[in-house]
């Protein structure tokens, strides 16, 4: 873990992105039920060779994912919206969640799961996307996911209806010679999700 390490690149940036993430997450309704992930993380994911151990759900939101992983691991699932923690408390008071930078924890957990976090909006040879990258790998034992939605023509953006840029969208060639670097990596596209793994 790198103390120093901003995400956002300033105070104001990410207090700017905390307030943004609690209006999303206001009224946003659940968007996946637990049937549903858990069929996704036995299909995509090599999750469940690791049921029964710790995992963090970094970036969780209202806790769609964190609820659909708390059968089989003990689950902690962190967020900077503390709107996102309050109505994912709300929905499981077995989960520890925590309103937090993921990027200033500290400790160890055998899973680190990663499922669209904005710093990884860019390319993955961008210095801020491998330094986010290495600190969550720091707080991983066994098993990093990392899952993003992403379509061809890869290595670019989406454009929003206003005709900005949106989502990048990230080339799985680029991502498996990067995860390759740090481990047993695999990457694969599955219904439009680049999901990819690094073991040790």
């Amino acid at each position: 873990m790198t103390d120093s390490f901003n995400a956002f690149g300033s105070a104001e940036e990410a207090e700017r992105a905390r307030l943004n993430y609690d209006r999303k997450y206001k009224d946003l309704e659940p968007e996946y039920s637990v049937d549903y992930i858990r069929d996704w993380v036995r299909r995509y994911t090599s999750l469940m060779d690791y049921a029964g151990g710790t995992l963090l759900d970094a970036g969780c939101g209202i806790g769609d994912w964190s609820v659909g992983f708390a059968r089989e691991f003990d689950v902690t699932g962190v967020d900077i919206s503390g709107v996102a923690i309050e109505r994912a408390q709300a929905r499981s008071s077995s989960i520890n969640f925590i309103k937090g930078d993921v990027f200033n924890l500290s400790g160890s957990y055998d899973v680190v799961f990663c499922r669209g976090l904005s710093v990884f909006n860019r390319p993955p040879k961008n210095s801020i996307f491998r330094e986010a990258l290495s600190n969550l790998l720091n707080l991983t034992a066994k098993l990093f996911v990392y899952c993003v939605w992403t379509e061809e023509p890869y290595g670019e953006r989406y454009k929003k209806g206003d005709g900005s840029d949106g989502w990048y969208k990230q080339d799985p060639k680029a991502i498996t010679a990067l995860f390759e670097s740090y481990g047993d990596a695999r990457v694969r596209v599955a219904n439009n999700y680049l999901i990819g793994e690094i073991r040790w």
